[in-house]
């Protein structure tokens, strides 16, 4: 019997494993705000409680489900747990590699796996004997051909709890998958999942643009944004004033994958970041602005909020110019979060790789407009962060950014958790030189007229929304253009789906007036694209 349950948990494993359900379960921790580690912890503790289950329906031997969760869990979170181990013996900038405590976490996590397992086994074992007494009732009673002996009350309970993994669970996944909201609505948009399990990507159905969003306003005049649009519509009466509608390409953009040597030590050799060119980018010579996105690579993008139709959409229907736009990850670096901070001790540079490097790179192998107001940053969360920061310390390559629920502190002095805090390496003055609100003041005042914010968070977030008020305040009477989005959908993937398209709408604005668009500055020739 034991060799049946450790069977049955193998295969349930493996179907976990190669059905896709532990990383879209990664996918979804990530989402949710986890770091990379964190949701591999939790997909593992997952997986170890299915393997608990199936073999608690199999045996009512504890110590059978208790070591198929342990080994599950250390299979599945193993490669992380050496990653992590490399990371802390091999990078003085963490801190001095504690023995004690490695093993100290090592026996924990085998503890955990444990306790997983007896828990979770008592519960398959208390379901698998309930369902052995309503079978062999069920058995009794066509035998001794007396509906009496049928045991209906373990009947219906049984009944009731089949009904409600055949029906409850894949229900609560749609619920969680696609919003609390997805069965109350019907004859619109179905939403987009946080993982895909659904359609591709370039797939999926157009979110509701800018439903949330207060208006743009930029100068005299804002760009309308459009909403539940199902087809580009010309927009003739703004042709004048946004000059690229005159030329909005439609169809689906293309993504181009590439690497460059990772700005760090210690990390993988290279830093992955992907390429979205927008539709007919391939059969003209046209040049296009050029947005960053930092440090979040396409595919969390792509999962959360169905990013890639949503640019075609809005280039296609006029909203936004159509640019190009890149998505830059910091993972394989030495650090969880690298904050984008070139860090302590020459760690990691991905400040200096991003507005150096990596822009260089792309002047010279793709058409870009490369000039300060042709380039944007955007973030969220850390990423709202770095956008700021990059930006202040490089004021003279980008002139825009996007800041979705940003903090505008070093980690440190936010007491945010040790992971953002690496990095820094203890050093105050690196803390200070990366503190938005404190180096703002620092950009030469001649710039700071010609540098766009767009903050977007909750006000009224007890933490988020204090960092918003404080750093839009102070930014406004230092001089720089501030437009501000506010939303009830606070720090969440759903305000960046739902404000994205006004927030890109008020760049674009913004490049228009700074003459981003004029003939002499796109309609130069240059490299069409990599191969």
């Amino acid at each position: 019997m034991d060799a049946a349950a450790i069977g049955g948990a193998v295969a349930a494993v493996l179907l976990f494993v190669h059905s896709g359900s532990e990383g879209g379960s990664r996918d979804a921790f990530v989402l949710m705000g986890f770091d990379v580690e964190r949701a591999a912890l939790l997909a593992a503790g997952l997986g170890a409680a299915l393997a608990a289950a199936v073999a608690g329906l199999i045996s009512a031997n504890r110590l059978t489900s208790a070591g198929c969760a342990m080994v599950t869990l250390w299979a599945l979170f193993g490669p992380t747990y050496v990653t992590e181990t490399v990371r802390a013996a091999s990078n003085p900038v963490l801190g001095n590699f504690d023995p004690v405590g490695w093993v100290q976490t090592a026996v924990v996590l085998a503890g955990t796996g444990i306790l997983i397992g007896v828990a979770v086994g008592i519960l398959g074992a208390q379901v698998r004997s309930g369902s052995a007494q309503v079978v062999r009732g069920l058995a009794h009673a066509w035998t001794a051909r007396d509906l009496r002996a049928i045991p209906r009350t373990r009947l219906v309970i049984a009944m009731l709890l089949l009904a409600m993994a055949l029906v409850g669970v894949p229900v609560l996944g749609q619920l969680l998958n696609y919003g609390p909201d997805s069965l109350m609505l019907s004859g619109g948009p179905a939403g987009v999942p946080i993982v895909g399990n659904g359609p591709a990507a370039s797939n999926l159905p157009t979110p509701s643009f800018g439903a949330t969003a207060q208006p743009v306003q930029t100068g005299a005049t804002a760009l309308p944004v459009q909403t539940g649009s199902t087809a580009p519509t010309p927009i003739p009466s703004q042709s004048a004033t946004w000059p690229w509608i005159a030329w909005r390409p439609s169809g689906t953009g293309t993504v181009l994958e590439q690497t460059l040597p990772g700005p760090w030590i210690g990390g993988t050799s290279s830093v992955h970041f992907s390429v979205y060119l927008p539709a007919q980018y391939a059969a003209g010579t046209r040049r296009y602005p050029v947005i960053y996105e930092i440090p979040t690579p396409l595919s969390l993008y792509e999962s959360a909020v169905a990013i890639r139709p949503m640019l075609d959409r809005l280039i296609a229907g006029g909203q936004i110019p159509a640019s190009i736009v890149v998505f830059v990850s910091s993972g394989g670096g030495p650090f969880g979060d690298s904050e984008c901070i070139d860090a302590a001790r020459g760690a990691e540079w991905y400040d200096t790789f991003v507005a150096t490097t990596l822009v260089q790179y792309l002047d010279a192998n793709f058409r870009t407009i490369a000039s300060a107001p042709a380039r944007t940053l955007v973030g969220f969360s850390q990423g709202g962060f770095c956008a700021a920061n990059v930006l202040l310390h490089h004021p003279s390559v980008f002139h825009q950014a996007i800041s979705f629920s940003g903090y505008f502190y070093a980690a440190p002095m936010l007491g945010l958790p040790p992971a953002a805090q690496a990095p820094y390496g203890g050093d105050r003055a690196l803390q200070l030189r990366n503190s938005p609100m404190l180096t703002a003041a620092d950009v030469p005042i001649a710039l700071r007229g010609r540098i766009m914010l767009a903050l977007i968070g909750d006000p009224a977030a007890a933490f988020l929304g204090k960092q918003l008020n404080d750093f839009a305040a102070l930014t406004r009477r230092l001089g720089y253009a501030v437009t501000v989005f506010d939303t009830p959908l606070g720090h969440s993937w759903l305000a960046v789906r739902e404000l994205m398209p006004s927030a890109l709408a008020a760049i674009g604005a913004r490049q228009a007036t700074e003459g981003v668009f004029l003939p002499a500055e796109s309609s130069r020739p240059g490299p069409r694209s990599l191969p």
